[in-house]
């Protein structure tokens, strides 16, 4: 088991409200834009339905885009060097998108938002499959995974609320937005401690027999004869 977790009990614990947290945020800023497309396209001007779709294509294709360059990051500084700068500019994303005075704007904080919360997925899946006991993997991941839910539930209704209810000016809820993010900022700062990218030499050779000890069990029960059968079986149904 990690050192963190052998110091700190409670850590994995804290590493899934903090992730939750996390997806909660991300999923408050997709979904808050959607039902308010109109009232943007009106305050933006002459633009057209097509310049307006292609916000959230430029949001993904920058997220889909940093997935390998996050994972990169997160091997050579850590989960917390890579979480903290990335919400902190998903925070200014969401400011310059609610200042947004022209289209352009709007992709450039679209592209900012896309690279900032791309950068969040590699860091928060090493961070709860290192962290977490293999009995609480499943708890774990459903509990982080829920935030995704939870954001878009707050996202769409928030957003209908206040601006198609209670006709506040779309703007509001960006800035509303960039508060939460910074607030989650400031939740990764406090809960997630900054692992060590090196290891010492005693460390790396006690990790090498753990994971040749794993592979060696997988290896075994994958061999097994109840295993085998199963395999058989499996082969035989999809012929």
């Amino acid at each position: 088991m990690d050192k963190t977790i052998k110091s700190d009990p409670n850590y994995y614990k804290k590493i899934i409200v903090a992730l939750c947290l996390g997806w909660v945020a991300i999923w408050i800023y997709r979904t808050i834009l959607t039902p308010i497309y109109p009232q943007i396209q009106e305050s933006l001007g002459d633009v057209t339905g097509t310049q307006m779709g292609l916000v959230a294509s430029v949001y993904f294709f920058a997220y889909t885009g940093m997935q390998i360059p996050s994972g990169i990051l997160v091997d050579k500084f850590g989960q917390k060097r890579v979480l903290v700068p990335a919400f902190i500019a998903f925070a200014i994303a969401a400011v310059i998108i609610g200042t947004s005075s022209t289209i352009m704007q709007v992709y450039l904080g679209s592209l900012i938002a896309g690279i900032s919360t791309g950068s969040y997925y590699g860091a928060a899946f090493s961070l709860s499959a290192k962290h977490t006991p293999k009995d609480k993997k499943s708890f774990a991941n459903a509990i982080i995974n829920s935030g995704s839910a939870l954001g878009m539930i707050i996202g769409l209704i928030g957003s209908s609320v206040l601006v198609g209810g209670l006709q506040i000016q779309w703007n509001y809820t960006l800035f509303i937005t960039a508060i939460i993010i910074v607030a989650v900022t400031f939740v990764f700062m406090l809960f997630i401690k900054q692992d060590k990218v090196s290891v010492n030499k005693e460390d790396e050779v006690e990790e090498k027999k753990e994971a040749a000890q794993s592979a060696n069990t997988s290896s075994e029960s994958l061999f097994a004869p109840k295993q085998l059968v199963v395999i058989r079986l499996f082969f035989w149904m999809i012929k």
